[in-house]
């Protein structure tokens, strides 16, 4: 899911602002009628040091929050090998809840850093807003992820339990070493020199790198799932089907704005030094690079585990999804090509030669974004219908949808994606 802060926080940000810049410069104030000049500048200078300022303050909340997050992910993933399906359903549940308080955190910074857009100059805080937006959407997908199997586990014993224990782990330790890595990156940006344009950004770039491994995990742990689930009913296919779609659609939401960010962060990124800017972006393309083939690769075998799983119970339905999965896989696999191509032109001794490759890859990055928004768009028409009433995506569906079937399969039966 794509978590949404409240633009109020925004308008209470510069409220402060207000009240701290009074409190500030009343020198300025009482000298305003005899230097009218002095005056602005004083007042631009302080609206500059208090974004700065404000920044530095969002850059540590978020970081709080993010390593906090993660020593509570390592602590609780290490309890689940071995583990009973009540207690596996527990900490799972614990650790949706600590998730969800991290994302919450996070918007905070977030919409802190939005509202001190028009109160600091400089390349950093639009990138860093955008980036930890996508962090906090990413993390959303996990908390799905783990609240899907955490409903899932209760009838599950043996080895069908171990599988699904392992994969919560696996998606946990995930989740911990990204929330950890952006973490000390935006440590760093805080205790650096207020407002450091390259230190701000370099925490932006780790802050989309981590939102797109934190999508492919989420993906990995749903497949597993899918692979795992008991579907003998029909019931139980609908909500499987719509579980998987809802995850999906959040994993490529944040893949598509992720991308948007990075579109944002490599211009900056060009305007460093030569040589360092051709190891910054070099670095960000090459991770970025890694991360989207591998949420391919992940699309790919989820469409899988959902043929083999529902087994053609809900007939072209599925069909229709694996053909959205299949266009997003192939998508994202020809992203991950050109960018490879692109890369090793970026070494180069010339400046010019690294603003042509920055331009290339902007382009391409736009043009994956607009097909994975159409895609986003045809599984909303999935979601729409189904979304509502399907309960715990992955989870048994229970008797209480027996009145709505035939609804459920008027609606199906319309669907075109």
């Amino acid at each position: 899911m794509k978590s949404n802060f409240s633009f109020a926080s925004q308008d209470r940000t510069v409220l402060a602002l207000e009240e701290m810049e009074d409190r500030a410069v009343p020198a300025a104030h009482a000298h305003a009628a005899v230097a009218g000049p002095a005056h602005v500048n004083a007042n631009a200078n302080v609206h500059l040091s208090l974004g700065s300022i404000l920044m530095t303050e969002a850059e540590q909340s978020a970081s709080q929050a993010l390593t906090t997050l993660s020593s509570t992910l390592t602590g609780l993933a290490g309890q689940l090998p071995g583990a009973s399906a009540a207690t596996v359903s527990s900490l799972l549940t614990t650790a949706q809840g600590a998730i969800n308080t991290a994302m919450s955190n996070v918007n905070g910074a977030t919409g802190m850093l939005g509202g001190i857009l028009g109160l600091i100059e400089g390349p950093a805080a639009g990138p860093l807003s955008s980036a930890l937006g996508d962090v906090s959407s990413s993390l959303g997908t996990v908390s799905d992820a783990v609240g899907a199997i955490a409903g899932q586990v209760s009838g599950l014993t043996g080895t069908a339990l171990s599988d699904a224990a392992t994969a919560a782990g696996t998606l946990l330790s995930h989740a911990s070493g990204t929330s950890g890595a952006i973490g000390s990156a935006l440590t760093s940006a805080a205790t650096s020199a207020i407002g450091s344009a390259p230190q701000a950004l370099s925490a932006a770039t780790t802050s989309v790198e981590g939102a797109l491994a934190n999508v492919g995990a989420a993906l990995s742990a749903l497949t597993s799932a899918t692979q795992s689930a008991t579907v003998s009913t029909k019931h139980d296919a609908k909500a499987l089907l719509g579980g998987a779609v809802a995850e999906v659609n959040s994993a490529l939401a944040t893949v598509q704005n992720s991308l948007t960010s990075l579109t944002g962060i490599l211009p900056q990124l060009d305007k460093s030094p030569l040589k360092t800017a051709q190891g910054a972006i070099q670095s960000a393309l090459t991770t970025v690079s890694g991360e989207v083939n591998g949420i391919g690769t992940m699309l790919s075998g989820l469409s899988t585990a959902l043929t083999g799983t529902l087994n053609g119970m809900l007939g072209n339905q599925v069909g229709k999804v694996t053909t959205a999965l299949s266009s997003a896989t192939q998508a994202l696999s020809g992203l991950t090509s050109d960018l490879q191509s692109t890369i090793s032109g970026i070494s180069g001794d010339s400046r010019s030669a690294l603003k042509t490759a920055t331009q290339t890859v902007t382009g391409l990055l736009q043009s994956t974004e607009g097909t994975i928004g159409g895609l986003v768009g045809d599984l909303n028409g999935v979601l729409s219908a189904v979304g509502g009433v399907l309960g715990n995506p992955l989870g048994t569906v229970t008797s209480t949808l027996g009145s709505i079937e035939s609804e459920i399969d008027s609606i199906f039966s319309g669907l075109s994606l």
